[in-house]
């Protein structure tokens, strides 16, 4: 993981990004700390995450908020302004993710593939999109 976000980093041409797990990690908690903040643009990308959940399926709709919720860390949460998840939510997800990992480990059938080989598709734009029209309207400011 440390390689991924120094190489994206350098990429992006960020300097000074730290070359170990503990100062990457120090570094990457006060950056958290300082940078992160309530905006409207960030609780109406929530809205559309959660929307896109719900859109997957139909047993999901009902479920997605709280299983989006419990996949984000409080600092997380606070910045998309959304409530702590219940408790259900949380358990579910870990029974759920505990049981595909165990499926996996010990019940299928080793792939042959890799699960993107294919590409990503989606009905989300079936038609394709202008990114220029994606994302919240107008500049935010963190509140």
């Amino acid at each position: 993981m440390l390689t991924f976000y120094t190489t994206l980093g350098r990429r992006m041409n960020i300097t000074d990004i730290p070359t170990t797990w503990d100062a990457y990690e120090t570094f990457y908690d006060t950056y958290e700390a300082q940078r992160f903040a309530y905006t409207p643009a960030a609780a109406q990308l929530m809205a559309a995450t959660e929307g896109l959940l719900g859109a997957s399926s139909r047993a999901l709709t009902l479920l997605s908020g709280g299983i989006i919720r419990t996949m984000l860390d409080p600092p997380l949460r606070h910045a998309t302004g959304v409530t702590p998840p219940p408790r259900w939510a949380k358990a579910l997800l870990t029974a759920a993710l505990g049981g595909r990992a165990a499926w996996l480990r010990h019940g299928a059938r080793p792939r042959t593939r890799g699960w993107l080989d294919e590409g990503i598709t989606g009905k989300t734009y079936p038609d394709g999109y202008d990114l220029a029209t994606l994302g919240p309207s107008g500049p935010q400011q963190p509140g």
